[in-house]
């Protein structure tokens, strides 16, 4: 298992906030369903990376949360997760 947690320690680029503002300016006037919609090989594109990143085996075995107390609580109660 590799753990990565410095997203929440890291200053984030003009070009990751310019990003963000964009979609939350998107998501605001059209709503969030269509936003996701729209957006959502651009999000997907993300997790192929992040997967090619840490040299995964697939998607499925990547996951982005919250926070880790969140992660936690999400494999200790996930009955598949042995």
């Amino acid at each position: 298992m590799i753990y990565l947690n410095n997203a929440g320690a890291g200053i984030m680029s003009d070009e990751v906030i310019d990003l963000m503002i964009s979609y939350f300016k998107f998501e605001q006037k059209h709503g969030a369903r269509f936003a996701a919609k729209t957006f959502e090989m651009q999000i997907n594109d993300f997790y192929t990376n992040v997967c090619k990143l840490i040299n995964a085996e697939s998607v499925d075995e990547i996951a982005f949360v919250d926070s880790s107390s969140r992660a936690i609580n999400l494999i200790i109660n996930d009955e598949n997760y042995t």
